[in-house]
Formats: C-alpha cells, sequence, structure tokens
C-alpha cells in the first residue's frame, strides 16, 4: 500500500459525531482560526489527502498538547488523525521544508534545535548540569532503511 491509498484513520475515527469538544479545548484552535480539530477530522473522513497533508495545511499548526485526545467522548483522538497526516505528508513529500531540517537536526546532533555555551552558561547559573553531547550512533542505525 502507498501514502496515497493508504487509510489515514483507524476505525474508531468513524465514531466521531462532530461534536466539537475538540476544538474548544484546543488553545491553538482560540488563537488561529485555520486549525480546527473538528474540520480536520471530517476532512480525513471525506478523504481529502491533498489539503490535508499540503504544506499549508493548518496540521501543521498542531503543538500536539493532546487536549483533543483527553476530551474526546467518542475516543476518536484527533491528535491521532493529525499523526497520521503528518506522517503521510512526509511519506508523500509534502511536508515543510523545516519540518526535514528538524528530522535532520536530530539525526545529526540529537537535538531539534543548536545547543550553543550560551545555553549551558544558562543552565550552570540555574544549578543545572550541562547538556551532553548525544551519541547519535544508536540513533542512525535505528533509522537506517
Amino acid at each position: 500500500m502507498d501514502a496515497a491509498t493508504e487509510p489515514l484513520l483507524e476505525e474508531n475515527k468513524f465514531y466521531c459525531f462532530q461534536c466539537g469538544k475538540c476544538t474548544s479545548v484546543c488553545p491553538v484552535a482560540s488563537y488561529d482560526e485555520r486549525f480546527n480539530p473538528r474540520l480536520i477530522v471530517l476532512t480525513a473522513l471525506f478523504g481529502d489527502r491533498s489539503s490535508l497533508a499540503a504544506q499549508d495545511s493548518p496540521i501543521w499548526l498542531c503543538t500536539t498538547c493532546y487536549n483533543c485526545h483527553e476530551h474526546c467522548p467518542q475516543d476518536v483522538s484527533p491528535i491521532d488523525v493529525i499523526y497520521n497526516i503528518k506522517n503521510l505528508a512526509a511519506r508523500m513529500g509534502t511536508a515543510p521544508e523545516t519540518c526535514e531540517q528538524v528530522a535532520q537536526a536530530i539525526i545529526k546532533t540529537g537535538f531539534a534545535t543548536q545547543v550553543g555555551g550560551s545555553v549551558n552558561s544558562r543552565r550552570k547559573r540555574l544549578g543545572l548540569p550541562e547538556i551532553e553531547e548525544v551519541k547519535t550512533d544508536e540513533l542512525a542505525a535505528l533509522l537506517e532503511p
């Protein structure tokens, strides 16, 4: 099965009755009208892959706070739908370029962002241990095809 035909939803996702609870508890939806977990699930139910997996899709606004998952009365978990769509976009090559950049940074350094001397200086002032270099050989082995 290829990315264009694989299912976006597990069977329980069809139980969504569009109550809107996920959207009402979503911090992103309260600040950005483009992001609406209820509409994302509905669009997935209708199978509109091209708009959901696009670089400018609202799925990329999700902060993965899991509020939608915790409050869904039907155990649909819109976050799972969003994860599936993001994974589909990555396989289709339609994820934003920044996603690839972050993935490559993690593979190379073990961190999503660069950890410089100023971070460790601040940690030292706060009485925290320095961030040590991550051994990425195990990660590289896991990611090999």
